[in-house]
């Protein structure tokens, strides 16, 4: 496969991990969040279960390995989900995209306190100018911070927390630490779900046909593309230019929102983003060593 054929395949995995939140955000007033995000991460695990079958993965865990992915999965899956699904029925599309384009600083701080890992001076570019842009998204006003705010916050600090202690503690294939962390993930969140409100397929027999396409297209089938072209990318084109393309997620969710959701769009939240995304870049633009 072409380099460039590469590079559209990951713009469109980006697209559709933009377009997740729309889905979700259009998917909420029908179900449950709790519902929502258990059959979510179930479906997904099934789609990675099958990917790393086909690519005859090993599935086998010591006791340790087995251990620490039941930990990660739940900061990774379990809180995150909770957190962000919470965030995401109280705020806006816009704002979810502008707290994930908040990542790459997040990454460069948790990987100087776990990773200790030494932090150059385009690194502190990136994440100062990610900063300034999330603090014009607010019109540097804290007040104007909202419990979405925390709830998106938090999920996003899990999400990235888990991510730096799997480098640091896990040596396995890339696939089959996905697999594992929507497997117990998944149980975590159904078992919650299933004490929370019961079990009820009612709701999702009620969903409307044209979600139910956006649900299976984006939600379930766009993931698997994603891991894929996360794995494919990273051996192809290398980690630097395939993190780039994806993080290019919250802008997609920025538009889409604009346009489906009827969100408005504030020049603030724009000129933040384009902040954010030169963040991004400048994050992304550092080869390591």
């Amino acid at each position: 496969m072409g380099d460039a054929y590469m590079k559209i395949l990951l713009l469109v995995a980006s697209f559709l991990w933009g377009s997740n939140v729309l889905v979700m955000k259009l998917m909420l007033p029908y179900l449950s969040r709790y519902s929502l995000m258990s059959v979510r991460v179930l479906c997904s695990m099934i789609i990675m279960g099958l990917f790393c079958f086909y690519h005859h993965r090993c599935f086998k865990l010591t006791w340790k390995q087995g251990i620490l992915l039941i930990g990660f999965s739940f900061l990774n899956i379990t809180l995150n989900f909770l957190w962000t699904f919470k965030g995401l029925e109280i705020s806006s599309g816009q704002t979810n995209a502008l707290m994930n384009a908040l990542g790459p600083a997040l990454s460069i701080v948790m990987g100087m306190i776990v990773l200790h890992q030494q932090v150059s001076l385009k690194k502190w570019a990136a994440f100062l100018v990610t900063i300034l842009g999330f603090l014009v998204s607010i019109h540097f006003k804290i007040d104007q911070l909202t419990t979405g705010h925390l709830y998106l916050f938090l999920g996003l600090c899990s999400y990235q927390l888990s991510s730096v202690l799997i480098q640091r503690w896990l040596s396995l294939e890339s696939d089959i630490v996905t697999f594992y962390l929507l497997l117990f993930g998944g149980v975590f969140l159904g078992t919650w779900t299933w004490i929370k409100e019961g079990i009820s397929l009612t709701p999702w027999l009620d969903l409307p046909i044209f979600l139910w396409i956006f649900f299976i297209g984006v939600s379930i089938l766009g993931f698997s593309l994603i891991q894929w072209c996360l794995v494919e990318g990273n051996r192809q084109l290398g980690v630097v230019s395939t993190s780039f393309i994806l993080g290019l997620n919250p802008l997609f969710t920025f538009i889409l929102s604009g346009i489906f959701l009827h969100e408005p769009i504030d020049v603030y939240y724009i000129f933040a983003l384009v902040l954010m995304m030169m963040g991004l870049s400048l994050s992304s633009s550092e080869r390591p060593s």
